[in-house]
């Protein structure tokens, strides 16, 4: 259901290419192969301080280098634009690396993508990283979009400088909808840009609370 989700999305939107045609450095990246958009994606990522609730952090791609914003603009396009061609440039990658994450896990797992609240996902229509894993083999067997909840909304977390200003701001935001499901599992929890780490430990908390044995957290970019 997913991958015919997907191929009518890229159908849909190479409709609205003729109608509305995209700017030169959109197409230069969606004109990419996979291959050929990993490479120039690739780079060093920026340190990680503190993992917080968090057990480990896997990163794809760094967000924005100072001669390469290829990522960045990619991240928007899906983010705001839903755009199919360029999820699917992810899809590779974040295969690997989840097949490489399962591959050791030892107990039981699930794969969450980070919730939006109500009004966000009434706005924009879609989750953006939950439509990311559905390019991905995984999207059949063992994403769970329902699990975690953001019962609260909140400021978007750009609009927030600190650390501990994001922790603030996104307390008691996230729930667990039911705790038997994720209870002794490792949760391979995802999103779509690591930044401070503040969001990735407010649902690992929740998650741990509702006890999960373990939380990975998985982003396109850092």
């Amino acid at each position: 259901m997913e991958a015919a989700v997907g191929a009518a999305k890229i159908a849909f939107d190479a409709a609205l290419e003729v109608l509305f045609p995209k700017k030169e450095a959109v197409l230069a990246f969606e004109n990419m192969s996979p291959a050929e958009f990993a490479a120039a994606a690739a780079g060093p990522l920026p340190p990680v301080d503190d993992l917080g609730a968090v057990d480990a952090l896997h990163v794809l791609f760094p967000y924005k280098r100072a001669e390469n914003s290829v990522v960045k603009d990619a991240v928007w396009q899906i983010k705001y634009m839903q755009n199919a061609r360029v999820a699917a440039l992810f899809a590779p990658t974040l295969e690997a690396t989840l097949a490489a994450i399962l591959a050791r896990a030892s107990s039981p797992f699930l794969i969450i993508p980070a919730p939006l609240s109500k009004a966000r996902r009434r706005v924009r229509g879609y989750n953006q990283i939950e439509f990311t894993l559905s390019f991905t083999s995984f999207a059949h067997t063992h994403v769970r979009g329902n699990i975690l909840q953001k019962v609260r909304h909140t400021d978007a977390q750009s609009h927030t400088d600190s650390r501990d200003d994001r922790l603030e701001n996104l307390a008691g935001a996230f729930r667990v909808a039911d705790p038997a499901v994720v209870r002794g599992t490792t949760i391979i929890l995802c999103d779509d840009v690591y930044t401070t780490g503040a969001t990735l430990h407010s649902m690992a908390l929740a998650l741990k609370s509702a006890g999960a044995a373990r939380v990975i957290g998985l982003c396109l970019a850092h």
